[in-house]
């Protein structure tokens, strides 16, 4: 399993295709063709929500997370959140000062890492859809992690953890009751 099969899809498309429209023409920029397509088509606000994958512990009262995730290629790549369209420009202005936002021209932060590092979105002619990863502290400032987003979600494992669940209770033991956001245990 990977993180776009946790994801789920938006119900308001005209208004994401509004909100992107808005930022390009703001921006003086054109949103990658293969970004474009993923943010129209999963809501994003929810990624890093413990609600993607939980159970509901009627004992405790509590939904718990049932899962881990590990970027395949590299375990210190995580992802903390990735912005709503409407928020980018505000994060890039708030982390980077004019002179960086000149070097980073060719790039926009999508996002944040676990780890200190920016998510950011190539939108040159020669990085254009690349992923990268840009850590202020780090001598190589920018890395590229992936040749597009999709590549970059799939790479993600999503481990269901079994040593989550307290003792005899296993994964075969879990319902959704529809409309629900969570797993149940049978009794």
């Amino acid at each position: 399993m990977n993180y776009i099969d946790l994801l789920k899809t938006h119900s308001g498309h005209k208004d994401i295709a509004l909100e992107i429209k808005k930022f390009e023409l703001d921006n003086n920029i054109e949103l990658p063709s293969i970004y474009r397509c993923f943010i129209l088509n999963y809501d994003l606000t929810n990624l890093c929500s413990y609600d993607l994958l939980s159970y509901y512990d009627e004992v405790h009262n509590s939904t718990l997370q049932l899962y881990s995730v590990e970027f395949t290629e590299n375990p210190n790549i995580t992802i903390d959140s990735l912005y709503k369209i409407e928020d980018i420009k505000e994060k890039m202005y708030s982390i980077y000062n004019t002179k960086e936002l000149n070097k980073f021209k060719d790039y926009i932060a999508i996002g944040e890492s676990f780890n200190q590092g920016i998510l950011m979105l190539g939108v040159g002619n020669y990085n254009y859809d690349q992923i990268f990863i840009e850590y202020a502290h780090e001598e190589e400032r920018i890395i590229k992690i992936s040749d597009n987003i999709f590549d970059f979600m799939t790479g993600f494992s999503v481990i269901v953890e079994e040593d989550y669940l307290p003792d005899s209770i296993c994964v075969e033991n879990l319902y959704k009751n529809w409309g629900e956001d969570f797993w149940r245990v049978k009794k």
